[in-house]
């Protein structure tokens, strides 16, 4: 272990600041290609063109949307690739080939152009900070290597470590999509399942797991976002129930009864705020339940979380039902730099003896589930 952690931080870093008069083009013009020029012009760089094959805009905010083979694109310019997302066609190494294919020898991901940069974004961005953040949170981040049962997990935790250092990802493991909550090389729990899902947003995982032929006794659904909520509901009346017994609450999970701040658009990336100021977009309140504080007669054996940032607070919510029924747990881990590390010491400490694996099912390290098997 010692080896691997003395070595990490003399990685030679592909991070560099952008050049005065640099030439710069931005490939992709949705949200992320937004972010990305908002922080160039903090730093006073203004982009020639974006490059999108599928933009329906000629220009964006002024500057010009530009396919790949358009002949006006100076192929000396720096090509930050603002896409960053769990997709498949989101993969860096993918668009980085077909850019050099067409000539482009500068090229930046997403994640090597924010850590150049972390102070020039209003908002964070998931699991991305700033480049001192590992080396500040060693100890911590020591502890959980000795935590993981199997070597795969091992493997995916240090790739990440140093992805986060470097913003390259080169040695970053192919993600595993079709297997996400059912990972087939995690000795997981014998079915049928008495399933918790906390954050169902319109009922995919619901959907994925009947697809998977995987038997659930009863589902308990919570989804706090209401058009989410509506499109969960008629997802269960078209295909469900998906298990004899389903209750679907529209609601949110927390430490506690009560109720929260939370950023409402319909969308998988709704989510619980905890400082509104440094947020924009459509705020209202939301009901919250603290499990434990809900809860009588009913024993899950599985639960899921993935509730944008909020799963320390959603588990902590309901430590005496974990420790008392020690179910299996699918810990989204990717939403908050700490995550990755602080989330599974949090739950080593809890009474509830287990074998701790990691898997990742998405591009850019996104969909990181931490799977929590408890001993019997």
């Amino acid at each position: 272990m010692s080896d691997f952690y003395s070595s990490l931080f003399n990685l030679e870093t592909t991070i560099r600041p952008l050049r005065v008069n640099e030439n710069i083009l931005i490939y992709g013009a949705g949200g992320t290609g937004r972010r990305v020029l908002h922080a160039l012009s903090k730093q006073g760089h203004k982009p020639l063109a974006f490059i999108d094959q599928h933009a329906k805009d000629r220009s964006v905010e002024g500057i010009p949307v530009l396919t790949l083979t358009d002949t006006a694109l100076p192929r000396n310019s720096t090509v930050i690739v603002a896409v960053f997302n769990r997709e498949k066609n989101a993969r860096f190494s993918d668009i980085k080939r077909r850019l050099s294919e067409a000539g482009f020898s500068s090229i930046l991901s997403f994640e090597q152009f924010f850590l150049s940069c972390p102070d020039d974004f209003r908002e964070t961005f998931f699991w991305l900070a700033k480049p001192d953040y590992i080396k500040n949170r060693l100890q911590e981040i020591k502890a959980v290597d000795a935590l993981w049962t199997d070597a795969r997990s091992r493997e995916i935790y240090r790739s990440q470590l140093r992805h986060r250092i470097t913003g390259d990802d080169v040695g970053v493991p192919e993600p595993e999509p079709e297997s996400q909550y059912i990972p087939r090389d995690v000795p997981l729990l014998p079915e049928p399942y008495r399933f918790v899902d906390v954050g169902a947003f319109d009922g995919d995982t619901l959907e994925a797991l009947h697809n998977q032929k995987v038997r659930l006794e009863s589902v308990l659904a919570f989804e706090p976002d209401m058009r989410n909520f509506q499109s969960l509901v008629e997802r269960v009346r078209v295909h469900g129930p998906y298990a004899p017994q389903t209750l679907l609450f529209p609601c949110g999970v927390g430490r506690s009864c009560g109720s929260a701040i939370f950023l409402e658009d319909g969308s998988e990336s709704s989510k619980a705020i905890k400082d509104a100021s440094l947020t924009q977009g459509n705020r209202t309140m939301v009901p919250v339940v603290g499990l434990d504080e809900i809860l009588f007669g009913f024993r899950p054996n599985y639960i899921k979380f993935d509730v944008e940032g909020f799963e320390e607070e959603a588990l902590c919510g309901m430590r005496k039902t974990i420790e008392e029924n020690r179910p299996m747990l699918a810990v989204s881990v990717y939403h908050q730099p700490e995550d990755l590390f602080h989330l599974p010491l949090l739950l080593s400490s809890w009474n509830c003896p287990a074998h701790y694996y990691l898997r990742m099912h998405g591009e850019h390290t996104f969909d990181t589930v931490l799977y929590v098997i408890p001993q019997r």
